[in-house]
């Protein structure tokens, strides 16, 4: 199934004198495996071995959020019947009669007190709710390996970050990076240690980002970050930072010694700017490093 779809891609491609860059690789993909009837989600089973485990992950996601919304009853009718005894109460306060008028305010301010109690305490719950949530969508967006996000946390975000740019007029930039030769060292060192390489350049990007920047695993040796309010000097600056720690970085396979380069493609956000054109022109512009000689920074401001 997935050789036949990779051999229509390319013909396809060639048809229509498409280059072939990743994101145009990728959209050509999805295009001819739809013509052919196969949904989004039939598609990623296919692609990637972890998405069989898919309803094993969203089985006890869905009954975490089945108990959150009962806490919430619960908590919500207590509150309901604290606030019925209140006014209840209030209602019942008779202050001409001196007599009980004290017992009936006493009674009065502890019912007050329970209700503030109780509510606090469903604030607090609703707060340890939404983190536990927070954790729950961490995982599902994560990529095993690396540890970094997968591509669909990027197309949450980015949407996001573009709403923010045509509201606020938030900057932000894209860098994709592509690992040079990468097929090469699967083929010489075997995928024990290109998983291995990936997993360093993984933890490089994590160390020299900030933790409101979003590293993705696009997908195989392709990684895009995501710089909110970052403009485009900044973010090369970020680039380069990625390149010269890398150059100092020494993979061994027993008495063999090598290392590994990066090209990069670098974008700042326009005012005009859709989820497809920001990634065409970032797609473009690693692109144009790969055909520059790899191991560069191309800039498509």
């Amino acid at each position: 199934m997935i050789e036949e779809l990779i051999s229509e891609t390319l013909n396809k491609a060639i048809e229509e004198n498409v280059s072939l860059t990743p994101y145009n690789y990728y959209k050509l993909f999805i295009e001819v495996a739809m013509q052919k009837g196969i949904d989004h989600n039939s598609l990623k089973n296919y692609l990637y071995d972890e998405y069989t485990k898919q309803d094993e992950l969203l089985d006890p996601i869905k009954e975490k959020i089945n108990l959150i919304i009962e806490n919430l009853k619960k908590e919500m009718s207590e509150i309901s019947n604290n606030i019925s005894e209140t006014i209840a109460a209030q209602e019942n306060v008779n202050l001409e009669d001196s007599s009980n008028a004290y017992e009936e305010l006493e009674k009065l301010k502890k019912i007050n007190l329970s209700l503030r109690i109780n509510l606090e305490k469903a604030m607090r719950n609703i707060e340890q709710e939404r983190q536990s949530l927070e954790k729950i969508k961490v995982k599902v967006y994560r990529d095993g390996l690396t540890g970094l996000y997968l591509r669909e946390y990027l197309q949450i975000k980015l949407k996001e970050n573009l709403y923010f740019m045509q509201r606020y007029g938030r900057i932000f930039s894209l860098q994709m990076i592509d690992v040079d030769d990468f097929k090469d060292i699967n083929d010489k060192f075997g995928h024990q240690i290109g998983d291995n390489v990936l997993c360093q350049i993984g933890n490089l990007i994590k160390k020299n980002i900030r933790t409101s920047d979003i590293p993705i695993r696009y997908g195989g040796d392709e990684f895009v970050v995501l710089m909110p309010e970052t403009d485009i000097n900044s973010a090369k600056k970020v680039a380069e930072k990625f390149v010269q720690k890398m150059s100092k970085v020494v993979f061994r396979k027993k008495d063999e010694e090598f290392k590994v380069t990066f090209s990069i493609g670098l974008t700042s956000v326009r005012k005009d700017d859709t989820f497809e054109s920001i990634m065409e022109r970032v797609d473009a512009a690693l692109y144009s490093s790969k055909r520059s000689g790899k191991n560069s920074i191309t800039v498509f401001d």
